[in-house]
């Protein structure tokens, strides 16, 4: 692999996202930066030695979340072809439904990694800023969870509205119509 093509995924990432200024305009980023304004005294405290609470909590709840964001986007990336798949795929078009789950379950990630470096930062430096840093980033990795959550729930939306016009001829009695009539299947 070339140089050139290492970060190919990220740029493509970053493009249909929306970058830094999607991030900033977010609804997402802005509620994270208020809920660890109000939720200060749990990342502003520290305990006798030295340390803060809330990174053991972190350090604890980011592999989940990991975890669950891997799975879901194995999913994504796992289904097959079809009608439906065509649809949300938009033929192709770098601005499709399909690119733009992608795309935020890969923010997902991402964040949550930014999140375990930011606590492992402040585990290592135990100071305001690294704490503060810390403790937002695990709240927006949260947020990021909630937003990728609800991709599923548009998928959901979309796949029963199209659930009619997927049609494929089988008769709803057996699982490949090997029915001779519409009473059921061949003997």
């Amino acid at each position: 692999m070339s140089k050139n093509n290492k970060f190919v995924g990220l740029r493509k990432y970053g493009e249909i996202y929306g970058g830094w200024g999607a991030v900033l305009k977010s609804s997402y980023f802005w509620w994270s930066v208020v809920l660890a304004v109000v939720l200060f005294p749990l990342w502003i405290t520290q305990e006798p030695n030295g340390g803060y609470e809330w990174v053991s909590m972190s350090l604890t709840i980011i592999p989940s979340m990991v975890s669950f964001s891997l799975g879901s986007m194995a999913i994504i990336l796992s289904m097959g072809g079809g009608k439906f798949l065509k649809v949300i795929q938009s033929n192709g078009e770098e601005g499709s439904f399909y690119l733009k789950m992608v795309s935020t379950f890969m923010h997902f990630i991402i964040v949550q990694f930014v999140a375990l470096l930011a606590t492992l930062l402040a585990e290592a430096y135990p100071y305001f800023f690294t704490s503060a840093l810390g403790f937002f980033a695990l709240i927006y990795a949260g947020a990021t969870g909630i937003a990728a959550a609800s991709i599923f729930m548009e998928l959901a939306h979309l796949r029963n509205a199209m659930s009619p016009l997927e049609d494929d001829g089988c008769c709803g009695k057996c699982r490949n119509c090997d029915c001779k009539d519409e009473t059921g299947p061949a003997n």
